[in-house]
């Protein structure tokens, strides 16, 4: 029992490892969509952010919802 709980930390560990880069890049791309990265400070510059995520995902849920009432 021991050794199969040890080969699963290590399964983990590696492909925590392992996905790293990639996790730190969908973080990065996430946090773009959002504007979270954004260093304007001003109130009219704020006003002027849009968050093309949210919009995006939506517009695909409108889309996907049409589709399936004419199915």
């Amino acid at each position: 029992m021991l050794n199969l709980v040890k080969l699963w930390l290590s399964a983990i560990d590696l492909s925590s490892r392992e996905e790293q880069s990639w996790r730190k890049e969908a973080e990065d791309t996430v946090k773009t969509f959002r504007n979270g990265d954004s260093t304007r400070t001003g109130a009219i510059e704020r006003q002027q952010e849009f968050n093309i995520l949210y919009s995006n995902i939506e517009t695909l849920t409108l889309t996907r919802l049409q589709f399936d009432a004419n199915s």
